[in-house]
């Protein structure tokens, strides 16, 4: 019995395939829709610590891609293909992308459940396709000695192929995965990546005894990981015995920033205990005038009246004698370069994202706290990462308490997506006269993971700032008008949006939406909003101790960094 090969069949062959006949179809569009399309490329941002990779500056080329690069390409192209066809050829084009980014994304899950083309393209070879093909006929001309015959000289016409076994193979995959396993138990791309660490043993080698240098470093690896799994044991043996010694010094090292690795993932969110110190007139003084900071020191003593539990008037609005009560002995904030969040995955495993606000990767998503949502998730950018020593003197409390918290600026569903719609949830910043609704203050404990946000190039770019402001995705050219939610950025990402299927994600959303493969048909798209109002003074009862449980785990590069992960090596 021959099992799958995801690798060769699906993302060296099936998407490839699509792909370059897709680009065949972009090409007849002229020049200017594949330098539009390879420019939207360059705009996408990475995704750490290795999930998308920063795309080369020629990917309608396809040159020199590797399978994991076709895999980031079908993750992310919808947005850089939307616009570009004909309107009405548009929207089948973004349903079969779609499609097949949804039919990878369960093909490569690791834990699996129950439940779980325009004939009017006068399509030909692409510069490349024909000068390969005139390359090889002039060599095989020269080679019969048959130089002197004329060949074709225009472009062949080339229609996308669906005689193929590998085709018309996708459809034994779900009685494969019940038979075998999940694919990335056999899947070739483990025998793939040993190339790798045969290539780097030759690098370290001499070049001179390379067979023997080889062969001694894989001794020597195996015989390390031999000891791991000797030393294994001896140290579960040792970390029972210090279990209770290890707990009592965990807050020790918390206070110094000091978090062991287990400790770190064990706890929601970590946030080091030092950071720069800002002076809060200071800071406001510095940035007048930016719409960020209107209300900023109102809204911040609304958040800390919300951790202290104490509850706003009847209007659910604070009053100025309760903010009063409110005093950060010192004036200052503690700002942090990074927040890890930890959460479970749906295949039961943990990890972490890292929070930046200085990169690209500054957006998270929280739970939404709507009574019926219409969508699972509130997404907001991350502008800084703060603790304040706070004191509350109506508490008659004499030492300050440390609270952490996230300034952010809201996101809101601009149109709805989702399986049955075969698209990608759009969403746009919070366009609100109220800095309430467009701005906010979070308690890092209610972020389930990071999220990774592709531009809607489609509808360009916002125009450009009349004034600066620390909350622009670009200080020059402002903010995207609009942004698409990746749901296939991971394995993951897209089981968070298949709801009751991640076992992993126990309480992870309120959203009453049930992920039923049985019944998805494509219907007229509507345009939705909802605004998230996760601020302080507005939803004071609001619990995070259920989102304690959230981490995610990234497949294994190498041999190399399976035996360091697992043995501590």
């Amino acid at each position: 019995m021959l099992t799958p090969d995801l690798l060769h069949e699906v993302e060296l062959g099936v998407w490839k395939s699509l792909l370059e006949h897709l680009m065949r179809m972009l090409h007849t569009r002229g020049p200017h829709a594949t330098a539009t399309f390879d420019t939207r490329f360059r705009q996408i941002t990475s995704y750490p610590p290795d999930t998308i990779r920063k795309f080369s500056h020629n990917v309608s080329g396809m040159k020199k891609l590797a399978a994991r690069d076709y895999e980031d390409i079908l993750q992310c192209c919808g947005p850089c293909f939307e616009g570009l066809f004909l309107e009405e050829d548009d929207i089948h084009i973004q349903q079969l992308i779609f499609t097949m980014a949804h039919w990878h994304a369960l093909a490569k899950l690791r834990v699996h459940t129950t439940t779980t083309i325009a004939s009017h393209y006068d399509t030909v070879e692409t510069d490349c396709e024909h000068e390969a093909r005139k390359r090889v006929e002039i060599r095989h001309a020269l080679a019969t000695g048959n130089a002197a015959q004329s060949t074709e000289s225009g472009k062949r016409a080339v229609k996308f192929n669906l005689t193929t076994y590998k085709l018309h193979s996708l459809g034994d995959y779900p009685e494969a995965i019940e038979m075998f396993g999940t694919t990335d138990s056999y899947s070739s791309q483990i025998g793939e990546l040993e190339h790798r660490r045969a290539k780097s043993h030759a690098r370290r080698s001499n070049q001179a005894r390379l067979v023997e240098s080889v062969s001694d470093m894989d001794h020597r690896q195996s015989y390390i990981v031999q000891r791991g799994h000797l030393l294994s044991k001896f140290e579960k043996h040792i970390r029972e015995e210090q279990k209770t010694s290890i707990e009592s010094n965990s807050t020790d090292s918390m206070e110094r920033g000091e978090l062991t690795d287990s400790y770190a993932l064990t706890e929601h969110h970590t946030i080091g205990a030092r950071g720069e110190t800002m002076h809060i007139r200071r800071f406001m003084e510095q940035n007048a005038g930016d719409p960020a900071l209107v209300d900023f020191l109102p809204n911040l003593k609304n958040y800390f009246l919300v951790c202290f539990g104490i509850s706003p008037a009847e209007n659910l609005l604070f009053s100025e004698l309760q903010r009063q009560q409110i005093v950060i002995p010192s004036g200052t904030l503690v700002r942090h370069a990074t927040c890890q969040v930890s959460y479970t995955t749906y295949d039961v495993r943990r990890t972490q994202d890292t929070v930046n606000p200085r990169t690209k990767h500054h957006f998270i998503m929280t739970r939404n706290q709507d009574d019926n949502p219409d969508h699972p998730f509130w997404y907001a950018k991350v502008i800084g990462i703060y603790h304040a020593n706070v004191l509350h003197l109506g508490l008659h409390t004499q030492a300050p308490r440390r609270i952490e918290f996230l300034w952010v600026r809201w996101l809101e569903l601009a149109e709805v997506g989702g399986w049955d719609l075969c698209r990608m949830d759009r969403i746009a910043y919070t366009n609100s006269n109220s800095t309430i609704d467009s701005f906010g203050f979070i308690d890092p404990a209610t972020v389930i993971r990071s999220c990774h946000l592709i531009p809607s190039f489609k509808y360009y770019q916002a125009t450009k700032p009349a004034a600066p402001s620390i909350s622009y995705d670009d200080q020059l050219e402002g903010d995207w008008s609009h942004y698409y939610v990746n749901r296939f950025v991971d394995r993951d990402m897209a089981v968070r949006y298949m709801p009751g299927v991640g076992i992993g994600h126990l309480n992870a959303t309120s959203h009453s939406e049930v992920y039923d493969t049985e019944s998805m048909d494509v219907d007229e798209l509507e345009p939705t909003s909802h605004e998230p109002h996760l601020n302080a003074g507005q939803d004071p009862t609001y619990d995070s101790a259920n989102d304690q449980d959230d981490f995610e785990t990234r497949s294994h590069a190498s041999y190399d960094s399976i035996c360091e992960e697992q043995y501590d090596l």
